[in-house]
């Protein structure tokens, strides 16, 4: 038997999805200042972030914030990995706006579009804390492609390896970067909506 959606609110879906593609369309345009001052805001988040880890890993990370933050600047950021029990060291580039910064614009623009009512500290109890947890998916994200070329290359062991590689392979889509977010959102706030 099919059900038959009342256009009340088959509207407030439409309505919904189109908020969510308009804010999700204007935050990802190319916005003076936005490349280098967000590189350089989750380079220093990360980093703060890693400090904890890396005094209990034998595997070191650092992110090298931007120098600068110009009008046109670049979304790429460095990170730094040292292996201190093989000497490895590694350095690459990493594509912060696809690993970071898209998820968590899709995140806040379901999130901002979401009619969930009068209960203002809700949506941003919820939207903070669903936005910190794409954040810290961002830095897990951002440290895998080195991590697995690591675990290649002896730094950690066979199970560990393995967990990575596979994490790596997952996650490397491009699909990924929009579908984990939605998830997010779905199981934090979807079930919420008025």
């Amino acid at each position: 038997m099919q059900r038959v959606v009342p256009r009340q609110e088959r509207d407030r879906i439409l309505l919904f999805a189109l908020n969510a593609v308009m804010l999700l369309v204007a935050f990802l345009l190319p916005w003076p200042w936005l490349a280098d001052a967000y590189v350089w805001a989750f380079d220093g988040l990360a980093n703060g972030i890693l400090s904890l880890l890396n005094a209990v890993s034998a595997v070191k990370l650092h992110f090298d914030a931007p120098s600068e933050i110009a009008v046109r600047g670049s979304w790429k950021g460095d990170l730094q990995l040292f292996a201190t029990h093989t000497g490895q060291n590694a350095r690459t580039h990493l594509d912060i706006r696809g690993l970071s910064y898209r998820p968590l614009v899709t995140y806040l623009a379901l999130a901002i579009a979401a009619p969930l009512g009068a209960r203002p500290w809700h949506r941003f109890g919820m939207l903070s804390l669903g936005a910190l947890f794409v954040v810290c998916l961002g830095f897990v994200f951002s440290a895998l492609p080195i991590l697995s070329h690591l675990s290649m290359g002896g730094a950690f062991g066979k199970p560990t390896t393995l967990v990575l590689a596979t994490a790596y392979d997952a996650m490397a889509t491009p699909v990924m970067v929009y579908a984990i977010p939605a998830i997010v959102f779905w199981l934090g706030i979807g079930g919420r909506l008025e």
